[in-house]
């Protein structure tokens, strides 16, 4: 049987779409299985704690209340952090909203601690974080805002945390600033547990979960 020409770019074209569709079909499905918030494996049993990801940093710092705090406030405690500035017109009071959420729901454990790290510690001086911590009513016994200097605060957060600061802070431009935003998770022994993407409801409930399995091994 002979095929014309055009029947046989219809049949090649079927063809690559077919491969194409496929090709993000196996994608979609090793995404659903392998990948979740923080990318913590979804293989992983239920009950099973999340892995020694490596060890916090050392730091000395100063909190809302002008007090110093280091890496030793925080030693038998389980503790999340996340990273952002005061002055940030996009991202941050969604994140600070976000730890909001995950105080509310840890409210009643005191050996859970939250740490928020300021990436522009120039600007944020402890009473600058005071105000911003009031104006979201939060326990400032349970969670602690952080500043320093900024080479100490990038030492902590970049090389420590493996977290970035997005660069020297642009005032005339503060959407510029592409700092990370995900949330660390820490053990009383001062390891590093876990990054969690809690921009979805999934991945606050994630590390609320987690937390709880920290505890419960403590």
């Amino acid at each position: 049987m002979h095929l014309s020409r055009s029947t046989s770019r219809s049949g090649v074209l079927i063809i690559n779409v077919t491969l194409v569709a496929l090709l993000v079909l196996v994608c979609a499905t090793f995404a659903a299985i392998y990948l979740r918030p923080g990318g913590v494996d979804t293989g992983r049993p239920k009950g099973v704690l999340p892995p020694i990801f490596h060890t916090a940093p050392a730091f000395e710092l100063t909190n809302q209340a002008g007090q110093s705090f280091t890496k030793e406030n925080l030693k038998g405690r389980i503790w999340v952090s996340n990273f952002m500035f005061t002055t940030c017109p996009s991202i941050c009071p969604m994140l600070t909203a976000r730890m909001k959420i995950i105080a509310d729901k840890v409210a009643s454990w005191d050996d859970v601690h939250l740490l928020s790290f300021s990436v522009d510690p120039e600007m944020d001086t402890p009473e600058v974080l005071h105000r911003y911590a009031e104006s979201y009513g939060i326990d400032h016994d349970q969670w602690s805002f952080l500043t320093g200097d900024y080479k100490i605060m990038q030492g902590a957060i970049e090389e420590g945390f493996k977290i970035s600061m997005g660069g020297p802070i642009d005032r005339s431009d503060l959407n510029s600033v592409m700092h990370g935003t995900r949330f660390v998770l820490g053990d009383g022994d001062g390891n590093i547990r876990g990054y969690y993407d809690v921009e979805t409801d999934e991945g606050v409930e994630l590390l609320v979960h987690e937390i709880k399995l920290l505890r419960q091994a403590q």
